[in-house]
């Protein structure tokens, strides 16, 4: 049958009559970067003198931090005994670690007298990190009365990806 068509999404998979081999049927999704959003913003608002003419200290800031911690072990052993014993072991790791964070802090327009403050501070800050530990580790042993022969392998392979986007600013507002 293969899978049911609504709007042009496959609602339903039957895998044992897809055609798995011809890649022209087949498109990568979900590839496209999408980051946590941290947004501190002031929008179309106004900040006044108070009373006496005392200026106040305005602060938007916005924070991210996202960690990974990952371990990853892969361990394998053989041992072949016999007249000519041959021990073969192989063992691997792959891992991969992404963060995509997009803190922000904005002051966006303003009413009024705009914004009168001693002092203003826009700022996003970001303190992400990862931590990521991949191993392999192989052994083998080969015993024979005429040969042995032992081989191991062992591969550990680990991509570590932060992409954050960290942006701080002031757009059409009146600062005074």
């Amino acid at each position: 049958e293969g899978p049911l068509v609504s709007k042009g999404y496959a609602t339903q998979f039957v895998l044992s009559v897809q055609d798995n081999c011809n890649v022209l049927l087949w498109e990568r999704v979900g590839l496209q970067r999408v980051g946590s959003a941290t947004t501190a913003s002031m929008t179309d608002s106004n900040v006044v003198e108070q009373a006496g003419g005392d200026r106040a200290d305005l602060s938007i800031t916005a924070m991210s931090e996202n960690d990974i911690n990952a371990t990853i072990i892969a361990v394998s052993a053989a041992i072949a005994a016999g007249s000519n014993g041959v021990g073969v072991a192989g063992a691997g790791v792959f891992a991969r670690n992404k963060i995509a964070a997009d803190p922000k802090a904005i002051i966006s327009g303003s009413t009024g007298t705009g914004i009168q403050a001693d002092k203003v501070t826009v700022s996003a800050t970001d303190d992400s990190q990862i931590d990521a530990f991949a191993g392999a580790a192989a052994l083998s042993a080969g015993i024979g009365a005429n040969a042995g022969v032992a081989v191991s392998i062992g591969i550990s392979l680990a991509f570590n990806e932060i992409s954050n986007q960290v942006l701080a600013y002031i757009e059409n507002a009146d600062v005074d």
